[in-house]
């Protein structure tokens, strides 16, 4: 295991590199939350940053804890003949589009549709290990029914979705949503 205060390039080019990642989060009073991440949503933005765009879906455990805790681990494994595991450990900020550093990230980052909010990450610590618990598995297809589900519904049917499903989470914590 190594531990290191910040990403350099190695591990950038590994955690961008990875088809899926994990995000675990926590609140007091509330369940541990992880859940898995694919489709083109992950960057490094600097040695001690990273955001990730956050798609809409049936729940946003994420942001409820964050917005009130503010603790996020992502978790990236490799799955190829190269083992390798990355954990990310910092304090995240739920970036909601009526947000002032909302243009910034757009600017930066891939929008998948769907995409409900971004969350960034203020890097404390970066660890580094060798994942032989891991196995090897080859990604076969990205998901294509998020994406479809997103376009048809547009951007006024998700609006009214994450209204009606996305206020609340699966604990009862309130969550602010767009």
């Amino acid at each position: 295991m190594k531990r290191y205060p910040s990403i350099d390039d190695r591990l950038k080019a590994f955690m961008e590199a990875q088809p899926v990642y994990f995000v675990g989060t926590a609140s007091e009073g509330a369940r541990i939350s992880v859940s898995p991440k694919g489709i083109d949503s992950f960057r490094v933005l600097g040695p001690n940053r990273a955001a990730y765009a956050d798609m809409t879906g049936a729940t946003n455990e994420a942001a409820a804890h964050l917005q009130r805790d503010g603790r996020i681990t992502l978790l990236f494994c490799s799955f190829t003949p190269t083992a390798n595991i990355v954990r990310v450990y910092g304090h995240g900020t739920v970036i909601l589009p009526s947000h002032g550093r909302w243009a910034e990230l757009a600017a930066l980052m891939p929008q998948p549709a769907g995409t409900r909010h971004f969350i960034d990450v203020a890097v404390d610590e970066v660890i580094d290990n060798c994942g032989y618990g891991v196995p090897e598995m080859t990604l076969t297809r990205e998901r294509p029914t998020l994406t479809a589900w997103s376009e048809q519904k547009g951007e006024d049917g998700l609006r009214a979705y994450r209204q009606e499903k996305n206020r609340v989470s699966i604990d009862g914590l309130p969550i602010e949503v767009a």
